[in-house]
């Protein structure tokens, strides 16, 4: 009960130092993985677009004593620090015209996105599924925007439509990056990757002292990095150079590590890793499957472990 009495006084407190010319509401936005949200949504009309605030965070400072007058302190600054800038107009993205260059792909487990998958256009892809998003961005921010049935009926497009246009995008927009282990990791540590969608924290396991050569594949936004693995020729090339096939750890929708498989790979017990990490090191949002993917560099498909294949697209 304190928590939703502290919801709502956050909401009264922010509407009332804003004033009456804008909205100011509390939601559950769903993000992956059916993880649920609770955020103060502000809105100034006539504009159609809505900041979200994700309150826990705050209400985890407010257990910790810190006021409510600092916490719809730091809300507000929030939201004037992180405004669409005037050169972006998100109402132009409603004309597929303006919005297809700004259109990409992400991957998401399908089992554990039941309920947003029937709310937003898609293609399956094995066990998981590639959704859409727009992506706005000028020199100091980056915004993402998921797509949605209504958008695509808007649009007057199909599903294989829309994929082709973002598929096309995506290593323009999100281009892909392959680091060794180590130095991805040194990386991480040097960037201080904190844990929200803009900035996502990257889970990779402690394999240093692995003898076989493991790399990271993420794009250089270090953001939903894991569809990197369905751009064209990017597994194609890495195997070429090792001369294998690969495995695929799925250390969560921001990146994947790729691991020659050689003859005495034992899958089972990367599997048991990805779940450990996954329990451990992975938060619920970021993460992408409990299992590992392989490859094929001859008929450059994915396979799941159980011998089910899908071709690259």
């Amino acid at each position: 009960m304190v928590y939703e009495i502290f919801l709502e006084n956050i909401r009264l407190a922010v509407a009332g130092q804003l004033g009456s010319s804008f909205s100011v509401s509390l939601r559950q936005i769903p993000k992956n993985n059916g993880v649920l949200s609770d955020s103060l949504c502000i809105q100034k009309p006539p504009s159609t677009v809505a900041a979200a605030i994700y309150l826990r965070q705050f209400f985890e400072e407010y257990e910790n004593g810190l006021p409510v007058s600092c916490i719809v302190s730091e809300i507000l600054n929030l939201y004037t620090g992180h405004s669409l800038p005037a050169t972006l107009h998100p109402e132009q993205f409603l004309r597929f015209s303006s919005a297809r260059t700004s259109l990409a792909c992400k991957l998401i487990n399908t089992a554990d996105n039941e309920l947003l998958l029937s709310q937003v256009p898609h293609i399956p892809f094995l066990d998981l599924s590639i959704v859409f998003f727009l992506f706005l961005e000028n020199d100091e921010e980056a915004f993402t925007s998921i797509i949605n049935m209504e958008q695509l009926s808007q649009w007057n497009m199909t599903e294989t439509e829309l994929f082709t246009e973002a598929h096309a995008n995506s290593p323009r927009l999100f281009p892909p990056i392959l680091q060794e282990l180590g130095d991805a990791i040194e990386g991480m540590i040097q960037n201080g990757s904190a844990g929200d969608e803009e900035e996502p924290a990257s889970a990779v396991p402690d394999f240093c002292n692995d003898p076989q050569p493991l790399h990271v594949l993420s794009n250089t936004k270090g953001m939903n990095g894991a569809y990197c693995m369905l751009y064209p020729g990017v597994l194609k090339e890495f195997a070429d150079s090792y001369g294998s096939d690969l495995i695929i750890l799925p250390s969560s929708v921001h990146e994947i590590i790729l691991v020659p498989d050689t003859s005495d790979s034992r899958y089972d017990e990367m599997n048991e890793m990805v779940k450990e990490i996954n329990c451990s090191d992975v938060s619920e949002e970021d993460r992408l499957s409990s299992h590992i993917y392989l490859y094929s560099r001859l008929s450059d498909r994915i396979f799941l472990p159980s011998g089910i294949s899908s071709k690259i697209p």
